[in-house]
C-alpha cells in the first residue's frame, strides 16, 4: 500500500471515530459528507501533488509507512495505558439473550475500576499494527 493511501485511510478512520456529529435538520447530511468525503479527498489530492513534485523512492515510502504504523501503535499503547488507569467505566445493569446474541436492556451506570476487556482489545490492535506495519514491512525494505 502506498503511503498516500495509508495516510488518507488513517485520516478517514480518525474522522469516523472522532469527527463531529451534527443532526440539525437542513444540513444533517452535509456535515458527514463534508468531513468523511471531502477532508480525505483533499488530503489525498494534496499528497498526490506533493508526491509528483518530490518523487520519493519506494524505500523512503516504505519507511514512511513504518513510521505511521509505529505512531499508530504507540498511540494505541498510550490509550491502553490511560484506559487501564481509569477510575470508572460504563456498564449495564441487565442483558437479555436474543436470537443473534445479547442485548442491553438495563440502565447504563458507572462502575468502579477500568474495563480490562477494552484494554486487551486495544493492546491486541496495537500489536497487530506493529506486526503488520513495522515488523512485516521491515523484512521487505532491503528488497528496494
Amino acid at each position: 500500500m502506498s503511503f498516500r493511501n495509508y495516510l488518507t485511510g488513517t485520516v478517514f478512520v480518525i474522522l469516523c471515530i472522532w469527527g463531529p456529529v451534527d443532526y440539525i435538520w437542513p444540513s444533517w447530511l452535509l456535515a458527514p459528507i463534508g468531513y468523511l468525503i471531502l477532508v480525505p479527498l483533499i488530503v489525498w489530492l494534496l499528497l498526490s501533488w506533493i508526491w509528483r513534485r518530490w518523487e520519493p523512492s519506494l524505500k523512503f515510502e516504505s519507511i514512511l509507512n513504518r513510521v505511521l504504523s509505529g505512531g499508530i501503535c504507540l498511540s494505541l499503547i498510550v490509550l491502553a495505558y490511560i484506559e487501564s488507569n481509569a477510575t470508572t467505566h460504563i456498564g449495564n445493569t441487565q442483558t437479555i439473550r436474543t436470537g443473534d446474541g445479547y442485548e442491553d436492556v438495563g440502565d447504563y451506570i458507572q462502575l468502579p475500576g477500568p474495563d480490562y476487556g477494552n484494554v486487551v482489545i486495544i493492546v491486541v490492535i496495537a500489536l497487530l499494527f506493529f506486526w503488520a506495519g513495522v515488523l512485516k514491512k521491515g523484512a521487505k525494505s532491503s528488497d528496494y
